[in-house]
């Protein structure tokens, strides 16, 4: 049955990519209209979080097989941020939650968490241009608490709030809300595998209740530490979290250029590949219909 599972993930994770490619590039056409780029936001938007749990069982594989490795990378950790803002946008704003990051001093933020997260804005600080860090389960580890703070935050405030400790090369991100909470007696239920809370049962009706077990095993994997702080029902969360991740110098910054020009080439390359495989299947398609005429 893991076997299958497994390969069931490899087979959903190309069609989806590939589909995924297409209607990026739809998206730029110029002559859309507002509400077709509404619809097409909203279609990638949950295809990307389909993308994710594909991701989150296969990591659950290697983990458990001890078959994981970090892949480490430069990246702009503001263009990460950017992108899980543009991912749940769609769905916060049809559930009036308001979604926003902040990117603050370590001292700010570990205040902000000793004094449970003020509403109130932190004076902004910027994030490094370049970290050298697994970049693609960053990206995962915020898909699934961000969708978790949604899920539990109707006509609230989502809040992603991120820091860059250069004394110790870690990034720490919390992630805040002011929905439900969490009692304390739960909150060592959460990271179990189908860890859901049986007195949010209706409001957590979709997953399986994996997400934050698979986020524990990618924070440690890189380095790092996750928690949960709450003051009890209604009072809102914050998981906090971090990653190891060096800051890129310059010098270091000036050699990504070409490696840059590399792997944009690479990209077109296994886009092209992927439009190939595209049209091979929907000219087997055709095929099967004509012959079934």
């Amino acid at each position: 049955m893991e076997s299958y599972t497994s390969t069931i993930s490899h087979e959903f994770r190309t069609p989806l990519s590939t589909t995924l490619m297409f209607l990026q590039s739809l998206l730029l056409e110029q002559n859309l209209s507002p509400h077709m780029v509404r619809i097409l936001t909203l279609i990638i938007s949950q295809l990307n979080l389909l993308l994710s749990l594909v991701n989150d069982v296969l990591d659950l594989k290697m983990i458990q097989h001890g078959q994981f490795t970090a892949k480490f990378e430069h990246f702009n950790p503001a263009e990460i941020l950017d992108f899980i803002l543009a991912m749940f946008k769609p769905q916060a704003g049809m559930q009036g939650t308001q979604l926003g990051y902040e990117t603050v001093s370590v001292a700010d933020l570990d205040q902000a968490i000793d004094n449970g997260h003020a509403e109130s804005l932190l004076p902004r600080h910027r994030l490094p241009d370049k970290l050298n860090g697994d970049q693609n389960r960053l990206k995962q580890i915020l898909i699934n608490l961000v969708k978790n703070a949604l899920k539990f935050c109707h006509r609230g405030r989502v809040r992603v709030v991120v820091a860059y400790d250069s004394d110790a090369d870690m990034l720490k991100v919390h992630v805040v809300d002011n929905g439900k909470g969490i009692c304390k007696d739960d909150i060592e239920k959460l990271f179990t595998m189908f860890g859901k809370l049986l007195r949010t049962a209706n409001i957590n009706s979709d997953g399986i209740g994996m997400g934050l077990m698979i986020c524990q095993n990618l924070v440690t994997k890189n380095g790092g530490t996750i928690s949960v702080h709450s003051l009890g029902e209604d009072q809102g969360s914050t998981f906090a979290f971090t990653m190891k991740m060096e800051r890129v110098l310059a010098d270091d910054v000036s050699n990504d250029t070409a490696l840059l020009r590399g792997e944009q080439k690479d990209k077109l390359e296994s886009e092209l590949a992927l439009e190939k495989e595209f049209n091979d299947g929907e000219s087997s398609f055709e095929s099967l219909l004509a012959s079934e005429r």
